[in-house]
């Protein structure tokens, strides 16, 4: 039954998204987990289907686990029947049962926002995009970016590199707001680039002890088909002038003038919505914000109908979260709902994910 159902996922999967044969194989043998498939039947058939992959995330000054969900699709004649709606009420209370502090996923079409906006869901993850364009004069006269007479290396990896994913893994982990991937994400990440035709590309300088090349900048690209361009889906470094001779290389190495590269936004530029998520478990997750933000000081009435548990009064005041069902007596709260919290915890935190094989 099991593989049945496994293989009715698969069928569905063809049935609804624009992926290769052997994209779809890669993801069931990797990534798919029975007890992360979530579906709706009908007469015995699965009509209707997601999976929840659990990621860390950097989150209020410490980690987090979210729940991150992939691959929702609904057989074309099954549609309009709120299969969908009432799978993702399950899969959230599935997900307060794991304990996850936030569920997460990317709509696949912008009109899935407002779809998902009625489940509570906010845009909270952006990015920022730009064309990096190769300048003659980078070719000509290379960037100096060492203290020393040595040259940067370019090295493409296409198989798993210890040194790269420790970087890589180093550098998210500076992202005081970002979707983490552990040593197995990093590896379906690298079954991903293999079947898709991406590249891994790391900058290394030596060492003082000169035995190894140590990383100072890595990019994960994909190839876009359509347009015989590459998209720089993850791309980061000990510093701006090792990332700009990282893609300069790259450029190098793909015989083209401009890559599309997509970043974390900063403060101050233009972002970006991506990604949604949506508040699990409030009162562990009010607490850890609580504690990040001591200077907050409000007074909530939360209402959460699909998860009936968060709805109540919370209160914040100088690093502490007080708790009840009951009102406060003389005290003034603010009506809002599990979604309108999000965007407001969120507001100006630039959340970030990338390499979500979406």
């Amino acid at each position: 039954m099991t593989r049945d159902i496994a293989a009715q996922t698969r069928k569905l999967w063809l049935q609804c998204f624009d992926d290769t044969e052997e994209f779809v194989d890669m993801y069931f043998e990797q990534r798919y987990r029975k007890e992360n498939n979530m579906f709706e039947t009908e007469q015995g058939a699965v009509v209707a289907a997601l999976q929840m992959i659990h990621y860390p995330m950097t989150l209020f000054g410490g980690i987090a686990g979210i729940s991150y969900v992939s691959g929702a699709c609904t057989h074309p004649d099954y549609r309009n029947r709120g299969l969908m709606s009432r799978l993702l009420q399950r899969t959230l209370l599935r997900a307060w049962h794991n304990r996850a502090a936030l569920s997460a996923l990317i709509p696949a079409e912008l009109w899935l926002f407002d779809y998902y906006a009625r489940m509570d869901y906010a845009p909270v993850y952006t990015c920022r995009r730009y064309t990096f364009t190769l300048q003659p004069a980078t070719v000509r006269q290379p960037e100096r970016v060492l203290t020393n007479a040595a040259e940067p290396t370019l090295v493409r990896h296409k198989t798993f590199d210890r040194e790269a994913y420790r970087y890589l893994k180093s550098r998210l982990l500076q992202r005081p707001c970002c979707v983490q991937h552990t040593e197995a994400d990093f590896r379906v990440i690298l079954a991903d680039l293999e079947v898709s035709h991406g590249r891994l590309f790391t900058l290394r300088l030596p060492t003082e002890q000169d035995k190894h090349h140590a990383p100072v900048a890595l990019a994960i690209l994909y190839p876009d088909a359509s347009s015989r361009a590459w998209r720089v889906d993850e791309l980061t470094a000990d510093t701006p002038a090792y990332a700009r001779r990282l893609l300069s290389l790259i450029c190098g190495e793909l015989h083209v003038d401009a890559l599309s590269v997509t970043l974390p936004a900063e403060a101050g530029e233009a972002e970006e919505p991506t990604g949604m998520a949506r508040i699990i478990h409030l009162p562990a997750l009010l607490r850890q914000y609580a504690a990040y933000r001591p200077e907050a000081d409000m007074h909530l009435h939360v209402t959460d109908p699909r998860i009936p548990v968060n709805s109540g009064y919370y209160s914040l005041r100088s690093g502490q979260l007080v708790h009840s069902r009951q009102p406060a007596a003389e005290t003034a709260y603010t009506a809002v709902t599990i979604g309108q919290l999000t965007r407001r915890l969120f507001a100006g935190e630039r959340a970030y994910m990338s390499l979500m094989l979406n």
